[in-house]
């Protein structure tokens, strides 16, 4: 579940996350096009999703409302 906070003039568009693995290559796009849902969980927006990513380690996740970068976040991702 992705929350959102922020004002009503920033929530323009849908969500994109944009993904780039630490040791960088081409970074590859693991969410597009995802509608923001209203207030959940105290946060004015929400996005339920469901992701994977192709390999282990860290990466750093660019998630976009429209064309706009929102902010980032850092998962690291262990092999299954």
């Amino acid at each position: 579940m992705w929350h959102f906070w922020g004002n009503e003039r920033e929530f323009n568009g849908g969500l994109r996350v944009i993904a780039t693995h630490e040791t960088g290559g081409e970074p590859i796009t693991v969410l597009e096009g995802l509608s923001l849902g209203g207030p959940n969980n105290g946060a004015d927006h929400h996005v339920p999703s469901n992701m994977s990513l192709p390999k282990s380690e860290m990466w750093k996740l660019d998630a976009y409302i429209g064309n706009k970068l929102f902010g980032s976040i850092f998962v690291k991702v262990y092999e299954k």
